[in-house]
């Protein structure tokens, strides 16, 4: 009965780092999450299999030994880093130019909101909440279980024209959505709403 007296605010993240198509990595791609099951991440490293790309993943988590086994049964370039201090984390995104997401069911991500704040081009799996921020082929690239994870990155992190539109319009997309300065005016229309019904 009090559900018109909620609001629900998105995270907000800095958009810090616009590093051109050149500046970043045309081989390797990057993840951040804990090393879990909901993750999804040993078919990320079975979709990547004897490909030459290498996969960067910061996290911890009980799946890590499974993970680095798999990667060496499959051929794959696999380095798993240890959760770093964010403001180093935002200035690593923008050296890459795609994060991958395979999680299974989100909330609101803050990694890949960071990540697409940076220039990051997502390549997400589709699940409910990742369709309220991403607009398949327009600020990201969405995938499901038909796709396969591998076309998209070499479509993607090869093609400077491509990459360009989608990292551009996922950086609008942040500034207009989850910026610090659209939280704070939000917050502040809030509060505003609230002394107004206390007046009235």
């Amino acid at each position: 009965k009090h559900s018109n007296k909620l609001a629900i605010r998105p995270n907000w993240v800095e958009t810090k780092y616009k590093n051109t198509f050149e500046e970043r990595h045309g081989n390797k791609i990057i993840s951040v999450g804990r090393l879990e099951e909901q993750k999804n991440y040993k078919s990320l490293i079975n979709e990547m299999r004897d490909s030459n790309f290498e996969i960067e993943i910061y996290g911890e988590g009980s799946d890590k030994e499974d993970l680095i086994r798999i990667a060496s049964e499959n051929n794959v370039k696999l380095n798993i880093n240890k959760p770093i201090d964010n403001k180093l984390l935002l200035k690593e995104l923008s050296k890459y130019r795609i994060f991958v997401s395979t999680s299974e069911f989100e909330g609101n991500p803050k990694a890949i909101l960071e990540a697409m704040a940076n220039g990051c081009v997502v390549i997400a799996k589709k699940n409910e909440n990742i369709t309220e921020i991403i607009q398949d082929n327009k600020n990201s690239i969405l995938f499901d279980k038909n796709n396969n994870i591998l076309n998209f990155i070499e479509n993607t992190i090869s093609n400077k024209e491509i990459w360009t539109e989608l990292s551009h319009e996922g950086i609008k997309y942040i500034k207009n959505n989850n910026s610090l300065e659209k939280s704070v005016e939000e917050e502040y229309q809030d509060y505003q709403k609230l002394n107004q019904s206390y007046v009235s």
